[in-house]
């Protein structure tokens, strides 16, 4: 975001300057060379103040689409990770079914062995 207050500032700067000097060229004289002189640095400094501010948009836009895909590759892994707590509750949930089976065979084997 620097980057791009930055360009549009050296931008509007330039185009400052070449205004400065497209009134200061045209004090005191009437030639048509300088007013065509002027013209041109003039339409220079917006054609680049122009291409500045037209490359600051595609930096955003950019940007934006970045931010975009890191959202939607965020919301994939928070849906992973849920659905793999969700199987782990359940791998836990059925390992307990098991040991408390498992502890009543013990039990029930104790138990019919006469001891």
């Amino acid at each position: 975001m620097r980057e791009i207050g930055r360009r549009t500032a050296v931008a509007a700067a330039s185009l400052s300057i070449v205004a400065g000097g497209a009134v200061w060229s045209g004090c005191g004289s009437s030639n048509s060379d300088t007013s065509n002189s002027v013209s041109s640095a003039v339409q220079q400094g917006i054609n680049q103040a122009q291409k500045g501010v037209n490359q600051a948009q595609k930096s955003l836009n950019q940007a934006a689409k970045n931010s975009k895909e890191i959202k939607q590759a965020a919301n994939k892994a928070t849906k992973a990770a849920e659905q793999a707590a969700t199987k782990a509750n359940q791998a836990a949930t059925q390992a307990k079914k098991q040991a408390q089976q498992a502890a009543k065979q013990a039990q029930n084997a104790v138990g019919n062995s006469g001891y």
